[in-house]
């Protein structure tokens, strides 16, 4: 047998694989891993997949791993939902991966409806983040119904949450109509049994209030926010009376603000004797 004569020669060399392929077969093992170690498992694997997804030459394997990835929403377990909620909302930012994520976002709005206030939370605080990108508009607004429920949330944690997302939302001029249409659905809120849901719905009127755009919309509830002027409730009505105070600050609704001051002067009045 003829030996080459240089250590540096094989006749057989070796090509290493590139970094994308071996990356590209060993997600799926990643996915394998998610589903079956439990929580203590899967976190570590699911901060690599964000890791991995953030760097651009493996976009396609990402892509191609997505839908193994989407079941962990439904995991038995409450911390593992709510940390892949997490990764996804993150893979989202990530303009390339819009194509990709846009059809799961079913999945995602239902985390607004899981039955554990920490993913309800969770999703909520994700929503509020994925309002300032643009190409998500569509999938913000059809949340709206399960963003506005979650201020009669049973757990006050979340009910926070619910009236920080909403406002922050309403911040966004291009959420103006719809946050305007959903106006409405907080007058049943106001008249709620329970005080700490009065007093959520009382909050996202004080945030948008501070937005001159609503002036109009918020005016048409006057009736509702002047009642709640005298809530069994001390907070309900120290909120309402900041509503109010809010509002006196836009000259454009200095007129409105003078009439609204009569109505709860002789309102006072009327109830007190």
């Amino acid at each position: 047998m003829h030996l080459p004569e240089s250590g540096n020669e094989c006749p057989n060399s070796y090509h290493q694989p590139s970094i994308e392929t071996v990356v590209s077969a060993a997600l799926p093992h990643f996915m394998t891993l998610m589903k079956d170690t439990g929580f203590l498992g899967t976190t570590p694997a699911i901060d690599t997949f964000v890791k991995i997804a953030k760097q651009v030459r493996f976009e396609e394997a990402v892509v191609h791993a997505l839908p193994q990835f989407i079941p962990l929403l439904k995991d038995n377990d409450y911390r593992v939902r709510s940390a892949s909620a997490g990764a996804f909302f993150m893979i989202a930012k990530e303009a390339r991966f819009e194509a990709a994520v846009t059809k799961f976002f079913p999945q995602i709005v239902t985390l607004l409806d899981d039955s554990n206030p920490d993913v309800r939370s969770s999703a909520a605080s994700a929503f509020s983040k994925i309002a300032k990108e643009t190409r998500f508009d569509a999938v913000v607004v059809e949340a709206f119904p399960q963003l506005v429920a979650l201020l009669r949330d049973s757990d006050p944690d979340v009910r926070s949450r619910g009236v920080v997302t909403f406002s922050e939302i309403a911040r966004e001029t291009r959420f103006e109509a719809a946050v305007v249409d959903a106006l409405p659905q907080f007058i049943g809120f106001l008249n709620d049994r329970a005080p700490d849901v009065r007093s959520s719905a009382v909050s996202v009127f004080l945030m948008i209030a501070k937005e001159a755009r609503f002036a109009a919309a918020v005016t048409k509830f006057f009736p509702q926010l002047i009642a709640l002027l005298h809530d069994s409730d001390p907070d309900v009505r120290n909120r309402a009376v900041s509503v109010f105070s809010e509002i006196a600050r836009e000259s454009k609704l200095a007129t409105c603000t003078s009439r609204c001051n009569r109505m709860t002067h002789s309102h006072f009045f009327s109830s007190s004797f």
